[in-house]
């Protein structure tokens, strides 16, 4: 989201804001706002809140107090360190302004001349400072820059001006400014009585004009007008005077700003200025704003204690569920192991129950499948195949039988060779065999009997585990 810098001009019972975005392409003016002031006492905070609604982190909000009642010279130092000229300026300031006013000083950049520093210095009342920052936070809003007029102004609008004589024309105040190089250098403030026309005004314009180019040794300076009092009258008024008159052509989204709105708008420019540029703030020491870091600070400790409330929740739910989880686990595990020993109870030693149990089972297994229980490939159901497959004629003597896996081994003696091949035959006929295979067979010493070697295949099948 954009920075946003926000000028707030108050007058005669009129709010206008104006707002700047910080773009790629530098500052532009979006947006332009107008408030009528009720009489009452709480319509200023009032109009401000609605104009200013919910400030972003980052944003600036600009204003200025008038020239009336402000005081401005042009002092000198050897030196232009900041700190020292803060501590000097209310001293050298204090003979040149009225004794019992409570002030507020700041200062421009100061300007090198011959060894010395010309500063130029302002004051205005501290009671005034007050009451406009009480005003903003009564709407719940930061007021970050409190400038003076006419220096905001001309800073603010100090691409557009050069050297000129910026005139403020309000309704009941007309400020002149000599601007050279951008800043003021001296300007005079009077009073403007209500009801004055175009001729008053620009015979009292052409008077000050003379004396301000005069005091600068400059002649033919235009005069830029700004602020409600402008309107076409007076500049036809005053250039058939034969002065250059200028209006600043600024616009907001492509629709060019009234002269009434171009005092909002240079301070909304002015609070884009960068911090480093000397500029006049007399929202300082006990007066300065508080720092945004400080109520993103308080937003952020209550959102890190929200967010450690909601850890510590979230902590106890997950040992809650470990503790029951464990819990149940344990108790399985000694159902387990009090299953097993009812199963097993020759079991002395239980460590990992279903490794145990496994095997078990296995060894349970493979004895039921030697003692023939439930299967057709034990060993009474194939002693039992080749007792039923041994030829009625043939006169068989088993010395040995070995039952390995899904081999048979078959020694014993019988009549002939004829006998043993039948017999061999008989047995491949069988579902339980694959092929019979005689790997030894010779007469016997006697000359009656032969003795033999018959290895079996056994047929696979899925066996109980």
């Amino acid at each position: 989201m954009a920075k946003k810098f926000i000028g707030i001009d108050i007058e005669n019972g009129t709010l206008r804001a104006v707002t700047a975005e910080m773009t790629k392409s530098g500052v532009v003016l979006t947006a332009a706002a107008e408030k009528t002031l009720a009489t009452d006492e709480n319509a200023l905070a009032q109009a401000l809140s609605e104009v200013l609604g919910d400030l972003a982190f980052g944003d600036k909000v600009a204003a200025c107090l008038p020239a009336v009642g402000s005081f401005f010279r042009n002092l000198e130092f050897p030196f232009s360190d900041a700190k020292k000229i803060n501590a000097a300026l209310p001293l050298e300031l204090a003979g040149q302004v009225p004794d019992g006013v409570d002030l507020e000083f700041d200062f421009l950049a100061p300007r090198a001349q011959d060894g010395r520093f010309t500063i130029p210095a302002a004051a205005v009342k501290k009671s005034a400072v007050i009451s406009l920052t009480e005003q903003f936070q009564a709407a719940g809003c930061t007021l970050h820059l409190l400038d003076l007029a006419p220096f905001a102004f001309a800073a603010g609008l100090r691409g557009t001006l050069d050297s000129t004589v910026l005139v403020t024309l309000r309704h009941k105040e007309i400020v002149l400014a000599r601007v050279e190089d951008g800043q003021v250098s001296d300007y005079r403030s009077l009073p403007r009585k209500a009801g004055m026309d175009a001729l008053k005004t620009t015979a009292i314009l052409n008077r000050e004009y003379l004396a301000l180019t005069h005091a600068g040794k400059r002649d033919a300076l235009p005069l830029t007008l700004i602020g409600s009092g402008v309107d076409t009258d007076l500049q036809q008024a005053l250039r058939h005077a034969g002065l250059k008159v200028v209006v600043p052509s600024l616009q907001v989204s492509g629709t060019p700003l009234e002269p009434a709105f171009i005092p909002a708008a240079a301070l909304a420019l002015r609070a884009a200025l960068p911090e480093r540029e000397r500029q006049l703030n007399f929202l300082k020491g006990e007066l300065a704003p508080k720092s945004e870091w400080a109520g993103f600070r308080r937003r952020l400790i209550g959102a890190s204690v929200m967010l450690g409330c909601c850890l510590i929740l979230l902590g106890v739910g997950a040992y809650t569920n470990y503790a029951h989880k464990v819990a149940r686990a344990e108790a399985l595990r000694e159902e387990m192991a009090n299953i097993f020993r009812e199963t097993f109870p020759q079991a002395t030693v239980i460590v990992d129950v279903p490794a145990q149990m496994r095997s078990s089972l296995s060894q349970l297994q493979e004895r039921a499948r030697l003692l023939g229980l439930g299967t057709d490939r034990s060993a009474l159901s194939i002693l039992r195949e080749v007792s039923a497959r041994t030829p009625a004629d043939v006169t068989l003597d088993v010395r040995e039988l070995s039952f390995i896996g899904d081999q048979l081994r078959l020694d014993g003696t019988t009549s002939s060779f004829e006998a043993i091949n039948r017999l061999s035959r008989s047995l491949e006929s069988s579902s339980l065999f694959r092929d019979a295979q005689i790997t030894d067979a010779k007469m016997g010493l006697d000359g009656t009997r032969v003795d033999f070697r018959l290895n079996l295949r056994i047929a696979p099948e899925d066996l109980i585990r």
